[in-house]
C-alpha cells in the first residue's frame, strides 16, 4: 500500500493559507479575493483527497482508493505502454492505446518501488512495453 508522502500534503496546505492571506489581507479587489479564495479552496480539497488517498499493487491491478471507496482500478492485461514523460523522466505512465491510464509521480512515497512491484508483477504480460530507461533505473 503507498500513500502520498507527508511533505507533499503539507506543501499543498501551506499553500492555500498563503493564497488565503494574500487574497484578504493584500488586495482589496473583490474579484482578486474571489478568484484567490476559489482557488484556495480547490487547493484545500486537493490535499484532503491526497490525505485520504492510498494505492494498492494487487495481484492484477492496480487499486487507487480515496479512504475506502474504490476511484480507480486498472487491470495489468490492460496495459500496453509503461513509458516516461517528455518533461519529467521520474514520472512512468501507465498507458494503452486510448491514451494515459494513471500517472506515477514522486509525489508518491517510494514511487521507485512501486514502479519496480509493477515491472515485476507485469513480466508476464508479454503485450506490454516497458520503456528501457524505466527497466534499468526501477527494475530490481
Amino acid at each position: 500500500m503507498y500513500k502520498y508522502s507527508k511533505r507533499t500534503i503539507v506543501f499543498n496546505f501551506i499553500f492555500a493559507a498563503l493564497l488565503v492571506f494574500f487574497g484578504f489581507f493584500l488586495t482589496r479587489e473583490l474579484w482578486y479575493v474571489l478568484v484567490i479564495g476559489l482557488v484556495a479552496v480547490l487547493i484545500l480539497k486537493d490535499a484532503i483527497t491526497e490525505m485520504n488517498a492510498s494505492f494498492e499493487v494487487a495481484g492484477d491491478r492496480l487499486i487507487v482508493r480515496s479512504k475506502d471507496k474504490v476511484r480507480k482500478e486498472i487491470k495489468y492485461r490492460d496495459i500496453k505502454y509503461m513509458t516516461i514523460t517528455r518533461k519529467n523522466k521520474k514520472w512512468i505512465v501507465l498507458a494503452d492505446d486510448e491514451g494515459i491510464l494513471f500517472t506515477i509521480k514522486p509525489r508518491i512515497e517510494n514511487y521507485e518501488q512501486m514502479a519496480a512491484d509493477l515491472i515485476r508483477l507485469n513480466q508476464s504480460n508479454k503485450k506490454l512495453e516497458v520503456h528501457d530507461y524505466i527497466k534499468k533505473t526501477y527494475k530490481k
